[in-house]
């Protein structure tokens, strides 16, 4: 028992001698973890990341969207700049026929201005087998130095609008010159042949007449009171005075349509397209509703007169709605 005790009980220094023995004698050394920073740094963010509030998620998730929805306004602005731009390029290659038709008159004006006289647009004086007495020839010279007066006031009314052209071919300037010349010695022969020689007085007027144009009464597949439409009429009117006239109730001014087209003002098309007519001119029955509005005016001037308070006011009296544009209009309801 004793022996055992001896063996088994030992005291803290016994024990502590007998341990250093056993490990050679010396402490053993402590080493340190390896540790990687990487690892430690991606930790951390994963860490700090996942301690995001949810409404830092979602003002996130908002910016992000709004960024997106803007950058959908900008390419839809910028979609409908391309679009107007192209619509604006298209309007500018479109021609209106109510502008073109006017071009066309006035073009067609300008020509008649310069046509010179044939050899038939003489007075026939000169082939009279009998000379006009006195009396005949100041008679003549009455009516040319009215015809000049008439001519100079219209060209007054119409000096800002170019809308009259007076023939090369009268040569008003010479007869201007015969009737000063007639006015001071009123009984040279000489002066007075000159003025009856004088070649007839002629002039163009370019009309622009809007008005209700309806469809042909004999038309049975439309009806003729509600076919209609608002319409420009372009009316080029070329007038020739005879030597007698106004003084000679007989002698009525010749008035022809030179050019005539109808159009809507407001219509555009490709400039390739034909330039047609909406419309025709019942062209006979006009000139002699002129001729008899002419002799209730005669002898007085009456040129101004038919022109504005008949003409431009009653022309669509005169005008049929083509076929092609009562189908136009039709479809269009």
């Amino acid at each position: 028992m004793a022996a055992r005790n001896s063996c088994t009980h030992l005291t803290w220094a016994d024990a502590k001698d007998k341990t250093s023995s056993n490990t050679g004698g010396g402490k053993k050394p402590l080493i340190p973890k390896k540790i990687d920073h990487g690892k430690a740094l991606t930790a951390k963010i994963i860490s700090k990341n996942s301690n995001t509030s949810q409404s830092d998620r979602n003002n996130e998730k908002k910016t992000l969207l709004k960024r997106i929805k803007r950058d959908e306004e900008k390419s839809l602005i910028a979609a409908s700049k391309r679009s107007a731009e192209k619509e604006r390029e298209r309007k500018e290659r479109l021609v209106k026929p109510f502008e073109q038709a006017n071009e066309r008159m006035m073009e067609l004006a300008k020509k008649l201005q310069q046509k010179k006289k044939s050899a038939g647009d003489d007075n026939d004086s000169d082939n009279d087998p009998m000379d006009p007495s006195m009396a005949e020839m100041q008679r003549v010279a009455e009516c040319r130095e009215l015809q000049l007066n008439e001519v100079l006031g219209l060209e007054a009314i119409y000096a800002d609008t170019n809308e009259l052209l007076v023939s090369h071919s009268s040569d008003l300037e010479s007869l201007q010159q015969h009737i000063e010349q007639w006015q001071m010695y009123d009984s040279n022969e000489q002066v007075l042949k000159a003025i009856g020689h004088s070649p007839p007085v002629s002039f163009t007027l370019q009309l622009t007449v809007d008005g209700t144009c309806h469809s042909d009464a004999s038309d049975d597949n439309h009806n003729n009171s509600t076919n209609s439409r608002e319409l420009a009429a372009s009316l080029l009117l070329q007038v020739t005075l005879p030597a007698l006239y106004p003084l000679d109730e007989t002698s009525v001014p010749v008035f022809d349509v030179a050019y005539f087209i109808v159009t809507d003002r407001g219509a555009v098309c490709n400039p390739d397209k034909a330039l047609e007519t909406l419309a025709h001119l019942e062209e006979g029955i006009l000139k002699d509703a002129l001729i008899i509005e002419a002799k209730l005016i005669l002898p007085d001037p009456c040129v101004y007169e038919v022109v504005t308070s008949y003409l431009q006011e009653r022309l669509f009296d005169y005008v049929r709605m083509s076929v092609h544009a009562q189908h136009v209009q039709h479809y269009a309801k």
